[in-house]
């Protein structure tokens, strides 16, 4: 009977003849085992007294057992229905996530691509103000060599008459010249000086001073070394001394070449005249020619 559950006979019986009149009577059967177990064997010695005790207690244990796994489980769902809540609204965060950066991509891509075309605007833009720039130069010449304070306080004057001479013009020529220095502080000695910017009154003049100095060649005042040049901007004189190494070949091969505005070289060999925009591919060119006496380069 002890591997079993007692009857309600049984309980009746074994309850007058020990005692288990005190005894709640809705105990289970696992509860009236240990009960029965405490009363009905009577221990010989210690030892089987403290193995009865032990054997009690596991019953005890094994009994308890179910209650435990049952708290142990919904302390489970408990756990895990705080880890579906938690999921859900990390998967909202998430979802929210992805959609600000899908419109944060958007937008980037929006601004990318307004970018890139303010850029081909604002090059178009530097481009038309480089041009108007140096067309607004067009009858401007830039001169270099003359010393400082050697205008006397009046560059216009000082021109005017050291140009003509300079250049073999005629000594009634009518210049219609404004001078000035170019801006910037004054040199310190041994300094190169600043270059005279001169304006001519028109085109045709500007062309015919620098056709006279490129025929001259070499010019010369008081042992200072002049040179004419147009009056350029400096992208435009950049894009210019890009030409320099081609210059350098053609003029040692003695072959025709020119660079014209805005920067655009030309290389003439038996009256055939080649154009070139790129310097890269006027100075391949220069160097596949061969020596050619032909007349002295000019730039324009």
């Amino acid at each position: 009977k002890i591997c079993t559950s007692f009857t309600k006979k049984e309980r009746n019986k074994y309850g007058k003849r020990y005692n288990f009149a005190n005894q709640p009577k809705n105990l289970s059967g696992a509860a009236f085992h240990v009960i029965f177990l405490k009363v009905w064997i009577q221990p010989a010695n210690p030892v089987v007294e403290r193995a009865n005790n032990e054997v009690a207690a596991d019953v005890h244990n094994t009994y308890l057992l179910p209650q435990k796994v049952a708290a142990n489980i919904a302390d489970l769902r408990n756990t895990a229905d705080n880890l579906k809540i938690a999921s859900e609204n990390l998967e909202a965060h998430l979802t929210a996530a992805e959609q600000r950066i899908s419109d944060a991509e958007g937008e980037a891509w929006n601004k990318a691509a307004r970018i890139k075309s303010l850029e081909v605007k604002m090059a178009v833009m530097a481009d038309k103000t480089d041009n108007l720039e140096n067309r607004s130069r067009c009858n401007n010449l830039r001169i270099l060599g003359f010393p400082e304070g050697v205008k006397e306080g009046n560059p216009t004057a000082f021109l005017t008459s050291v140009l003509p001479a300079l250049l073999f013009l005629p000594s009634d020529i009518s210049l219609c010249i404004r001078a000035h220095r170019s801006l910037g502080p004054h040199p310190v000695p041994k300094q190169r000086p600043r270059a005279f910017i001169i304006k001519v009154l028109m085109y045709p003049m500007r062309e015919c001073l620098l056709r006279a100095a490129w025929e001259q060649g070499t010019l010369e005042w008081k042992g200072n070394k002049i040179s004419l040049f147009p009056d350029l901007s400096k992208e435009l004189q950049t894009q210019r001394q890009r030409f320099n190494p081609a210059r350098k070949i053609l003029q040692e091969k003695g072959v025709k070449y020119g660079v014209f505005y805005p920067a655009t070289m030309k290389i003439t060999i038996n009256g055939v005249t080649s154009t070139f925009s790129d310097s890269v591919e006027a100075q391949k060119f220069a160097a596949g020619l061969p020596a050619w006496d032909s007349c002295p380069p000019s730039s324009t």
